[in-house]
């Protein structure tokens, strides 16, 4: 657990201290956007509450995402893990989970965080790329 938050918060830092440095007058809502993530990640339990908190940062990166294919994968998954956070431990979730049940259960059980670590690195890689500093959705 501490060398993956060691790693994220390295990376965030070196991506957030690249974009100020790059932008003139930065936006203040990629930063938040991108703490939430941080923070995210970096929580010693990963619960439905902390991925309700990912939902406007995952909004945004969606919105954000140039390649319409990709936001659209991203958002399935996206989706698809916070369907299953919230239904752990009812039958629904046994039913909806069904056709995914060949995937491996590392996979399967940490969607969520998976998810979360995806909409990570796709904000961290649109921090890096940002020649303005201006980020839009």
């Amino acid at each position: 657990y501490l060398l993956t938050a060691a790693a994220v918060l390295a990376a965030s830092a070196l991506a957030y201290v690249s974009y100020r440095h790059r932008a003139a007058t930065p936006s203040p809502r990629p930063v938040i956007f991108f703490a939430c993530l941080v923070y995210g990640l970096c929580a010693p339990r990963f619960a439905n509450y902390t991925y309700i908190l990912l939902l406007v940062p995952a909004l945004f990166v969606l919105r954000a995402e140039p390649r319409k294919p990709v936001a659209s994968l991203v958002a399935v998954i996206v989706l698809l893990s916070g369907a299953m956070a919230s239904l752990a431990g009812t039958p629904y979730l046994r039913v909806m989970a069904a056709p995914y049940s060949h995937l491996p259960s590392l996979l399967r059980d940490y969607l969520p965080l998976w998810s979360a670590f995806l909409l990570w690195f796709l904000l961290l890689r649109r921090l890096r790329a940002s020649e303005s500093g201006k980020m839009t959705a």
